[in-house]
């Protein structure tokens, strides 16, 4: 038998018990994450069909123009300046946004031309919201 020094015991321990953690918290709940994950891929589908000017995503479009503003309002830019690069800023979202999901859901995501100019006007409304208030 191998006599471990009390830092080897303390080594082992500690892998012993991520070990066990890692078995309890990751595999066990395993089903249950899959099955979450096939509903979260679902919803996202259902949600994704973009038929109308205003959807499920739209305030959360409404939302990331605030946070855009928050960040682009740190600059020292003009109102003009900061605008063009909120749209550059969401323009570039709506490009990358469907390869996001297509990742997530691992089928191909489309978005109408119509969804993806209103995703940018709700990306504006919430920038300027932000802007008219601070």
């Amino acid at each position: 038998m191998l006599d471990l020094n009390k830092e080897d015991q303390t080594i082992n321990l500690f892998m012993q018990t991520l070990n066990s953690l890692f078995r309890t918290y990751i595999f066990i709940p395993g089903l249950f994450y899959e099955n979450m994950k096939s509903k979260t891929i679902k919803l996202i589908e259902h949600l994704g069909k973009d038929r109308h000017y205003i959807d499920v995503w739209s305030l959360g479009h409404i939302v990331f123009g605030i946070v855009v503003g928050i960040i682009l309002g740190l600059f020292s830019w003009s109102l003009l300046t900061t605008s063009f690069a909120a749209l550059f800023v969401f323009a570039f979202w709506e490009i990358i946004e469907p390869r996001i999901f297509e990742h997530i859901i691992k089928k191909k995501f489309n978005e109408s031309l119509r969804n993806q100019l209103m995703d940018l006007v709700y990306g504006l409304i919430g920038f300027l919201v932000y802007w008219q208030i601070f």
